[in-house]
């Protein structure tokens, strides 16, 4: 993972995350479980994700 110049963290908590599956967030872990509850789906969970996060990416660089 290459290390941004304008992050002011460290890198190894979002490298562990990305290697080790950790999540700190216990509200995400807490959201994850209940929305399993209701039948969805973990690939559904994981798209709602990834769509949230690229959404939020185009906002940044829009600003950038």
């Amino acid at each position: 993972m290459t290390e941004s110049k304008r992050h002011p963290d460290d890198y190894t908590a979002l490298e562990n995350w990305a290697i080790y599956d950790s999540v700190d967030d216990k509200e995400i872990t807490n959201l994850v479980f209940r929305l399993a509850d209701y039948g969805v789906r973990l690939t559904t969970i994981e798209g709602i994700m990834k769509s949230a996060l690229v959404e939020h990416l185009k906002i940044v660089e829009m600003f950038d």
